[in-house]
């Protein structure tokens, strides 16, 4: 069978960087599954780019579909033919659709059944059909409309499309299919032929354009860890940074640059703001971490015009800096105390108080938590004092004014805070105390901080949902999500052991939520739960269910529910089993209200034995319960499996002698509880 190579580029004005990788992602499965939905023989599908272009080239693709032979089923004989054999509507119609005469059909097991050979169609064709539509199918977080109400995240200027040597022949709104591409925007050609799949790579590298992204990024890191060597120095790493240049560049290329000494007398991070958050510069730093007055940056152009270039980045980059400096300086013209008064005048949320007044709000949660969690005196005053300093930095002009060091929050305020004069260990608590922000940041290292960072996000919550503020499982604008999930977070990285609904509660009521708004919280917090669970750990939802019912200490649910998943993984038969029993236990005792206490001279013999091997069992299990043994308990409690199974193989509970039966009822609700140490399982779904 003859194979050839398909290249199909989407050249586009310049994609923002986001758009970049994503683009990659969806050509590579959508083009994966095009083949394998149409029979089209394939060795490999793989996709990469730049701003300005997404391609993606297939390996080894079959000139020819496959040819597919199916029997389909169509309608029952019954309906297909009247009782004199002749065709019905049911069957022409069947007929008719697959362009088939009655003689082609079999008939078999009451119905009729037809023979089809589908597929066998040549695979250029199939591509000039389909890709128009292939490229409509994918999906970004922003688009633009265009040319033929075509939604991209920028306009599409051309596209090349080869199968082999050939140049397929398809049209998208006003363009139409080719076998020329554009170089680099600053150093190459505006019209660069391929000749053909395999050529394309070479091609764009002689035109200034490393296509491939993966080789695109190592080549910028490897050129910019060289760079920083010869300075004496090295890059801070940044992944994110990273990876946000690679999608901005066509061209690999990386320069460096200085700015004054005078400017390392600021804070690191105010410096380091001032290079990445709009100019994307990377800082150089000694081989101890100290800032170095270099920076290194990416261009999309050759190195050898940096003179012509660097000069403008310096100069940009000592603007920003100058600023920074002016923002610094009269900042601390105000006393630190005047600044916490200030903050009356910045609303924390709307008709509901300021910022001062949250910062009280701060103090009662943070010291509900500590004595939650029964931390010492001196921890507490620690979170006083932290509490009432931490928000100090949103009446400054450098969170205020300077645009790229809004980000800085929390982070100015701990360096403020030294420059004050504060105390090195309170200013940390003040920087950790909003972390983590988004999922993957860093956990406060403090136990104060992680404290005062849960503390403020259960504050923010309470105060949204006072306001009126309600968030749904699909739409939350404000970021509650995020905020519990920067909670739990916090609660199982630190392993803290407190009751988290009765602390919630406590802070709900200090701000006065009403009931109805603070039960909805509660349960959203435990929905959210089972969902943080199993994204960290692949912890089904029903296991946390019926763990977090018996338990209000999250980290213990989280160790529980991880115990409980494996010894479901390594066992899963026998604790199906279980949860079947203990969910026949649970709708029998459901039926009843008040039991007595078990009277054993009451019992047969499979009543006996179960109850003999609950009572054994008890104490061992409870043990293992307080030592948070759940491993060992798990492994002991699946003895009573076999004993449940013979009881209600052997008893009939619901008799109508009422002593007997409420005997049995006392008899298995003393079963239940001594599951329901640990959880409940009935809510286990099998």
């Amino acid at each position: 069978m003859n194979r050839v190579s398909l290249l199909i580029e989407i050249g586009t004005e310049e994609l923002p960087h986001w758009a970049v990788v994503s683009a990659i992602r969806q050509m590579e499965k959508i083009f994966t599954s095009f083949f394998k939905e149409n029979h089209i023989d394939f060795e490999s599908v793989r996709a990469s780019g730049t701003p300005r272009r997404i391609y993606v080239k297939a390996q080894g693709v079959a000139l020819s579909q496959d040819a597919v032979i199916r029997k389909i089923k169509g309608p029952p004989l019954k309906i297909a033919f009247n009782e004199e054999g002749q065709p019905q509507k049911a069957l022409l119609g069947f007929l008719k659709q697959r362009k088939l005469s009655v003689e082609e059909i079999e008939k078999q097991d009451g119905y009729v059944y037809a023979t089809v050979k589908e597929g066998g169609g040549k695979t250029a064709e199939i591509l000039n059909k389909s890709i128009p539509d292939l490229i409509r199918k994918m999906n970004f977080k922003k688009t633009m409309r265009w040319g033929d109400e075509l939604l991209f995240p920028r306009p599409i200027r051309w596209i090349v499309a080869l199968l082999g040597d050939t140049t397929l022949n398809f049209r998208i709104g006003s363009l139409k299919s080719c076998n020329i591409s554009k170089g680099n925007r600053f150093m190459a050609s505006n019209s660069i032929p391929i000749d053909s799949p395999s050529a394309y790579e070479s091609i764009m590298r002689k035109n200034k354009i490393e296509p491939d992204r993966e080789k695109r990024k190592s080549i910028i890191i490897d050129k910019m860890n060289k760079e920083a060597e010869k300075l004496g120095g090295k890059i801070e790493n940044d992944r994110e940074l990273t990876e946000e240049v690679t999608d901005l560049l066509e061209y690999p290329g990386v320069v460096f640059g200085e700015y004054n000494k005078k400017y390392l007398k600021l804070p690191d991070i105010v410096v380091k703001a001032a290079m990445k958050q709009h100019q994307r510069y990377f800082p150089v730093v000694s081989k101890n971490g100290d800032l170095m007055p270099f920076f290194i940056s990416t261009i999309n152009n050759l190195e050898e015009f940096r003179d012509m270039i660097v000069p403008g980045m310096q100069r940009v980059l000592t603007s920003r800096l100058e600023d920074a400096k002016f923002y610094l300086e009269e900042d601390l013209k105000v006393p630190i105390d005047t600044r916490v008064e200030m903050l009356k005048d910045t609303i924390w949320i709307e008709n509901i108080g300021t910022v001062r007044d949250k910062i009280e709000f701060l103090k009662f949660a943070s010291r509900t938590i500590a004595d939650a969690l029964h931390l010492s005196g001196k921890s507490t005053e620690k979170l006083d004092m932290a509490s009432h300093y931490c928000k100090i930095d949103l009446s400054t002009q450098m969170i205020r004014d300077g645009k790229e060091f809004t980000r800085l929050e929390s982070q100015i305020a701990e360096k403020y805070a030294l420059l004050y004069g504060i105390d090195r260990e309170i200013a940390s608590i003040i920087g950790e105390h909003l972390m983590p922000q988004r999922r993957g940041d860093k956990i406060p290292k403090t136990i104060e901080g992680a404290v005062l960072s849960i503390a403020n996000k259960m504050v923010d919550i309470a105060g949204l949902v006072k306001s009126g503020y309600k968030p749904s499982p699909s739409k939350d604008p404000m970021g509650i999500r995020q905020m519990i999930y920067g909670i739990f977070e916090i609660i199982t990285a630190k392993e803290f052991h407190f009751n988290f609904f009765e602390t919630a509660e406590k802070i709900l009521q200090k701000l006065d939520v009403k009931k109805d708004k603070a039960e909805y919280i509660t349960w959203y917090a435990a929905e959210r739960f089972e969902n943080f669970l199993e994204e960290k750990e692949g912890i089904r939802y029903d296991i946390v269910d019926a763990i977090i019912r018996v338990s209000y200490d999250l980290f213990d649910v989280y160790k529980r529910a991880l115990a409980l998943k494996k010894a479901m993984e390594n066992n899963p038969e026998v604790f199906e089993g279980v949860a079947i029993a203990l969910k026949r236990v649970n709708n029998i005792i459901t039926q009843t209200d008040v039991l007595p206490r078990v009277n054993t001279e009451l019992f047969n013999d499979y009543e006996k034995q179960l109850y003999n091997k609950t009572e054994q069992l008890k104490p061992f299990l409870i043990e293992k319960i307080q030592n948070k043994a759940y491993d060992d308990f798990l492994g002991l409690i699946v003895e009573l499996r076999p004993y449940i199974a013979d009881f209600f193989d052997n008893v009939f509970v619901m008799v109508d002698d009422e002593t007997i039966k409420n005997n049995r009822l006392a008899l298995l609700y003393q079963v239940r509880e001594l599951f329901r140490l640990y959880g409940d399982f009935s809510r286990i779904v099998v």
